[in-house]
């Protein structure tokens, strides 16, 4: 099976995952944060997309892809679980879980680059999870963007006397 689309298949599961939290979420702010969060993974999808058109299609095949390509990834977990879905759409602390889902793909296809016999394959998987890494870092800081506003130090001093 290709790398390259093996990892489109992943984005696209986080993009349906983000997509339909942002549909279901009654808290704005949550909504926002999903909103946020599927513009960068659409647009991170799209550079992958580019790639594959670059590299070709069978620039990438991958032995090691083949046997990981029937394990279900941390978002088709997310999405085929109605308990969790339910249970993320009104969590505040959601990211946290869909982070954990990414740093777990990371180290997957990290094991997957070291251990590619073939060098052009192992070097481009590589550059997929430097991607990725960078991809992970940006959902990061969305989220303390947004938990930006409700994170302050009251100071006893001068005006903040009196709680806020």
């Amino acid at each position: 099976m290709n790398a390259i689309n093996y990892m489109i298949e992943f984005e696209e599961d986080g993009l349906h995952l983000y997509d339909a939290l942002a549909c279901d979420c009654a808290n704005d702010e949550l909504k926002t944060t999903f909103n946020l969060l599927a513009d960068s993974q659409r647009k991170h999808l799209t550079e992958l997309l580019e790639l594959r058109d670059r590299v070709g299609v069978g620039g990438a095949n991958s032995v090691l892809v083949e046997r990981v390509a029937n394990v279900p990834n941390g978002f088709k977990r997310l999405l085929e679980s109605h308990d969790i879905h339910r249970e993320l759409k009104s969590d505040p602390d959601a990211v946290w879980h869909i982070l954990n889902a990414e740093e777990d793909y990371i180290k997957l296809l990290d094991g997957m680059a070291k251990s590619e016999p073939v060098t052009e394959v192992r070097e481009l998987m590589l550059r997929m999870v430097e991607d990725e890494r960078e991809h992970l870092e940006k959902i990061v800081n969305i989220y303390d963007f947004i938990k930006a506003p409700h994170t302050y130090l009251e100071w006893g001093e001068f005006s903040n006397l009196h709680p806020l």
